[in-house]
């Protein structure tokens, strides 16, 4: 059975769509021109009546306005908060409430069955649906020739050198977060079984690594 890890660096995008429309909802970052898409989700326009807006240091301040705080930073424009654009199954609501932000390192199991993260024996996360330890998780059900999705979300990865995380259970399983370092070892199997890695090879910062089994 094969089994794929798919390991995103999810970046922001410019906002654009062909009719504006002050209010509409930014699931995607994608506002109408001339405006930005806020931290809460929130198409906004940046017109004389809101006054210039700059984003520094991770802090937005348009003119007549509060600051606002911009947990994933500034946007490469300067002028709004950056915001998630993940593709394929995962969303932006796998990141934004996660608040994991540490280094797995030593031996560490992840379960797409379960939900569960152990290293070296301890629970990083325990098993079930929703925000735990800080790590959210969902399933995606098969669809056609889409096996079933395993999804993890972080706000920031780290995936220790010394590290070797073991990817165990029946779904594909996915990793995303705002930020991810991999200098690990990372393999995956098909099965439920809890056992010593058969195969694999070391994945590298921001790629896609698929391993048999």
């Amino acid at each position: 059975m094969t089994r794929a890890l798919v390991v995103w660096l999810l970046g922001v995008t410019a906002c654009y769509a062909p009719a504006p429309a002050e209010g509409l909802a930014c699931p995607d970052g994608v506002c109408p021109s001339g405006q930005g898409c806020g931290v809460d989700g929130v198409c906004r326009a940046h017109d004389a009546s809101v006054g210039a807006c700059a984003c520094t240091q991770d802090t937005l301040r348009c003119a007549g306005q509060p600051d606002t705080a911009c947990p994933l930073g500034c946007a490469a424009d300067g002028d709004r908060c950056g915001v998630l654009s993940p593709s394929g199954p995962a969303r932006r609501a796998d990141v934004e409430p996660a608040t994991f932000v540490d280094g797995l390192s030593g031996s560490v199991l992840v379960d797409g069955d379960t939900g569960e993260i152990l290293a070296d024996g301890n629970i990083v996360r325990p098993a079930g649906v929703g925000l735990a330890g800080g790590i959210t998780f969902r399933q995606v059900t098969a669809s056609g020739d889409v096996p079933p999705v395993a999804i993890f979300g972080f706000r920031e990865l780290r995936i220790d050198a010394a590290a070797e995380i073991e990817l165990v259970g029946a779904h594909a399983i996915v990793l995303v977060a705002a930020s991810i370092d991999v200098a690990g070892r990372i393999v995956a199997r098909g099965g439920a079984q809890r056992r010593a890695p058969i195969g694999g090879a070391p994945a590298r910062a921001g790629a896609s690594a698929a391993c048999a089994a």
